[in-house]
C-alpha cells in the first residue's frame, strides 16, 4: 500500500472541548443522514449481540471496520462531499485497504478478548475468593472490588488508546494495521490530557444519553464520531499536502 508520511502534533488540553464542539457541528450539518447511519450501526450491533458465544468478539471486529467508515463520513460531511450508507462499509469494499482492515478487526477482537479475560480473572476471582473464604468483611470486599474494577478499566483504556485512530489510519491513509495501532498509541500518549478532558465530558454526556435510552445515543453517537474525526485531524498531519489517501478519490 502507498503509505503517506505522517506527523504527530501535541495540542493544548482544552482542545478536548473543541473536538466535541466540532463533533456537534458535524452532526448538525446533516442530522437526518446521521440518524440513518446510526440506525444501521445499531442494527448491526443488535445482530452481533444475538450470535451465541462470539457475539461480542464479532461486534468488536465489525465495529472496528465500520467505525473507520463512520469517521470517513464525518470527513465528507465537513468537506461537503457526497456520502451514503455504502461509505460505512468502505473497509470491506475497498480492495486496496481490505486486507489490512480485516487484520485490524481481528486484532481488535483479540484485544477485547484480553480485556474480557482480565475482567473475569480480576473481578470474578475477587468475588469467588470472597465466596470461598466467607470471612471477608464488607469493607475489604468493596475495596478489593473497586481496585479490580479500576485495573480492568485501565486495561480497557489502554486498548482504546491503541485502536481509537487505527481504523481511520488504515482506511484514510493506507497505514498497515500493526503500524496503525502503534501510531494510534503514540497519538494518544502525546495528547493524553486533551483526550482525558474529552473523555470525562463524554462520560457525563453518556450518562445523560443513557437516561434518554436509544434517542440520546442517536445524537451522542454521531457527535462522538465527529469528535474522533476532529481529534484525528487536530493531532495528525501528513508531511506535505493534507488530503485523504488515493484510495478514496471519488
Amino acid at each position: 500500500m502507498a503509505q503517506q508520511q505522517l506527523d504527530i502534533l501535541r495540542v493544548a488540553s482544552d482542545r478536548g472541548i473543541h473536538w466535541l464542539q466540532r463533533g456537534w457541528r458535524i452532526f448538525m450539518a446533516n442530522p437526518g443522514m446521521w440518524l440513518l447511519y446510526m440506525i444501521v450501526i445499531i442494527g448491526i450491533n443488535l445482530v452481533c449481540a444475538v450470535v451465541p458465544l462470539v457475539g461480542g468478539l464479532l461486534a468488536a471486529f465489525v465495529n472496528t471496520i465500520i467505525g473507520a467508515g463512520a469517521v470517513l463520513i464525518a470527513a465528507r460531511i465537513e468537506r461537503n462531499e457526497p456520502h451514503d450508507v455504502a461509505v460505512l462499509f468502505s473497509g470491506f469494499t475497498n480492495e486496496t485497504v481490505r486486507p489490512q482492515m480485516l487484520t485490524l478487526g481481528a486484532l481488535a477482537a483479540g484485544a477485547q478478548l484480553v480485556v474480557f479475560i482480565a475482567a473475569l480473572v480480576l473481578l470474578g476471582g475477587h468475588i469467588a475468593t470472597a465466596m470461598i473464604t466467607g470471612s471477608m468483611s464488607a469493607g475489604t470486599f468493596a475495596g478489593g472490588f473497586i481496585i479490580s474494577l479500576l485495573l480492568v478499566l485501565a486495561c480497557a483504556a489502554l486498548v482504546a488508546m491503541a485502536f481509537i485512530y487505527a481504523s481511520p489510519l488504515v482506511l484514510m491513509y493506507e497505514v498497515p494495521a500493526i503500524e496503525a495501532i502503534k501510531l494510534s498509541w503514540r497519538i494518544s500518549v502525546v495528547n493524553f490530557v486533551p483526550m482525558l478532558v474529552a473523555g470525562i465530558i463524554f462520560g457525563v454526556l453518556g450518562v445523560l444519553a443513557s437516561v434518554l435510552l436509544i434517542v440520546g445515543w442517536l445524537v451522542l453517537g454521531p457527535v462522538t464520531i465527529g469528535a474522533i474525526y476532529a481529534s484525528f485531524t487536530d493531532t495528525l498531519r501528513p508531511l506535505g499536502e493534507l488530503e485523504l489517501g488515493p484510495a478514496h478519490a471519488d
